[in-house]
Order: structure tokens, then sequence, then C-alpha cells
């Protein structure tokens, strides 16, 4: 992150100077940073969900939720089932049901602390593979669902070469 930052304040600047001067606005640039872990889904509902009143700070120009479809994942086992919906239990059923109304219910707060506050929303997600019977796999994403899908405006897509 020090030497990313480092390169945003030196910017196209090669003189020996802009080293020295690089640190100091390397470290600006790191006092503007503000880092909360919500080691849950519960924790990241209620940071959007029930904000407190500091939440964002003022002047947020960017709000990251990293890897946000592992708290999902966590918290909802649902994603090993590799039984039909019909042949699912009931509680399995409302586990499903739950997950997709809570995906809904942050995105609609990620929206609204984006307006309100003019600010950037950024989420990273997994990909997961389905497998369906008689057909090949399927690359996807690991968040979605008609609410979260209508809701979201830009989506890239990357794929790590490994």
């Amino acid at each position: 992150l020090d030497d990313i930052l480092a390169g945003a304040a030196q910017g196209d600047t090669q003189e020996s100077s802009a080293t020295e001067k690089s640190s100091t606005g390397s470290e600006q640039l790191q006092n503007n940073l503000i880092h909360l872990t919500a080691p849950t889904l519960p924790h990241v509902l209620a940071l959007f969900l029930q904000p407190p009143p500091n939440f964002p700070p003022p002047a947020t120009a960017l709000i990251v939720l990293d890897s946000l479809s592992t708290a999902f994942d966590t918290a909802f086992h649902t994603r090993t089932s590799s039984k039909p919906h019909s042949q699912k239990t009931d509680t399995e059923k409302w586990a499903a049901n739950r997950r997709f109304a809570l995906q809904g219910a942050l995105i609609g707060a990620l929206n609204k602390a984006a307006a309100v506050h003019d600010a950037a929303v950024l989420v990273t997600s997994q990909t997961v593979t389905r497998v369906r019977a008689g057909s090949s796999a399927l690359l996807m994403p690991a968040l979605g669902g008609v609410e979260w899908d209508s809701a979201v405006a830009t989506r890239q897509i990357g794929r790590a070469h490994v």
C-alpha cells in the first residue's frame, strides 16, 4: 500500500526531491484512509442498516466492502447442498430465502449510503461454479438474486491467472 500511495503522491515527477515529497504525500494519503473490520454478516448489516451517527465520516468519497460474499457464505451454509429446491427441508428453504432478503436489504442500504453521502460504494465478491445436471459448469457471481442484480449499477468481472 505504501508503494501505491507513494506513486499516487509522486505522480509523473521523476526528480529526487519528488521522492522525499512523496513520502510526505503518502503519509497524508494514509491519514485519509479509515479501515473498519466487520468480521461477520451481522456486523456488516448493523453498520449499514443501523449506521452510527458518525458513519461514514464527513467527506467520504469511497466505501469498500471486500469479499462480501464470504460473510454471506459463512452465515448461510446453503452453497454446499446439491439437492433440488423441491427436496430441501423447510429450514433450508427458509435460510435460502432469508439470504436473498438480507442481500436485498443490504444493497438498498448501500445505495442509500452512496446517495446520502455522495460516495461511491465498491463491493468485491467471489465467483462460484455451478454445475447442473445435463449441462456444463457455469461461473457465476457468489452474490446474486433479483434485488441484488437490479440494484447493482456496474459489474466488473476480473479473472486471476493462476
